[in-house]
């Protein structure tokens, strides 16, 4: 799995089970900040707004959610392609596939900020499966709004 002095990374070779945990440790990293942010998050927001705020960052953060998910199974759906063109030597084609991706995630990013943060009332309306009382729907849009700026400029 290991090549001696590089220490690249070889699935092809070697024990599975290994190289998927070495694979995989990136995306569960990522995960489990994202879980300790949103922990924080509550914690802040209950200590200082209350349950109303609660309400508010709970119905915004599954929109947060669906949006972060996106764009997990987005980059593994990429990485596919990517790893396809770099088995088979193609270099050109990961560069251009990289480049394509990286620009595409910048577009896609700032058309989702901006309609997250100027359409936060009616991602909630779209919501209502979830029933949220009228008065957690204004602080949950600015809930929405928060945390599509916060997170998107990084």
């Amino acid at each position: 799995m290991w090549k001696d002095s590089t220490k690249e990374v070889h699935m092809e070779t070697g024990p599975i089970g290994k190289a998927l945990f070495i694979f995989t440790m990136p995306v569960l990293l990522c995960q489990l900040l994202q879980m300790l942010y949103n922990i924080t998050d509550c914690l802040v927001i209950c200590h200082w707004v209350g349950d109303t705020g609660l309400a508010a960052v709970g119905i915004g953060g599954l929109i947060l959610s669906v949006i972060i998910n996106f764009f997990i199974g987005f980059s593994s759906g990429i990485s596919v392609i990517i790893s396809h063109h770099f088995g088979a030597y193609r270099y050109s084609k990961v560069q251009t596939a990289i480049g394509t991706v990286v620009s595409l995630g910048l577009i896609i990013g700032v058309l989702l900020t901006a309609g997250g943060f100027f359409g936060a009332e009616r991602l909630l309306r779209w919501q209502q499966v979830f029933r949220a009382k009228e008065e957690s729907t204004a602080p949950a849009a600015s809930a929405i709004r928060v945390s599509h700026a916060k997170v998107k400029t990084y």
